[in-house]
């Protein structure tokens, strides 16, 4: 699976923000972003997210809990062909790497999603 920036190179699923995948967590001011979450920098939106996706609760007040659900039943929906499109690449770190860290996990049964 490969993360690409999703104006500048052919993708098959958008993962930026106001998709399914859109990472809630974002180091802009939240009034620029459709995120829930402000955080200092770009690797703290990464690891929050992948820390997030894998049940952390310590967001539920902030971020609903149906954004998760959404976003696990869609990643259960891609495919390890899948070019995942996001604003981040190729400058920044991109929750879509966790996404497809995710997703193998998923498919080798060590990622269990309800």
């Amino acid at each position: 699976m490969q993360v690409v920036h999703c104006k500048r190179e052919p993708s098959t699923v958008y993962i930026g923000r106001g998709s399914d995948m859109g990472n809630p967590f974002t180091h802009l001011p939240l009034s620029k972003t459709k995120a829930y979450v402000q955080v200092l920098c770009v690797a703290d939106a990464v690891s929050y997210c992948e820390n997030w996706a894998r049940g952390s609760t310590t967001w539920d007040h902030v971020i609903p809990p149906a954004v998760r659900t959404k976003f696990l039943a869609k990643l259960k929906t891609l495919r390890e062909t899948d070019v995942l499109g996001c604003f981040c690449r190729p400058m920044h770190e991109c929750h879509g790497d966790i996404i497809a860290v995710l997703h193998a996990e998923y498919r080798a049964g060590t990622f269990p999603i309800p």
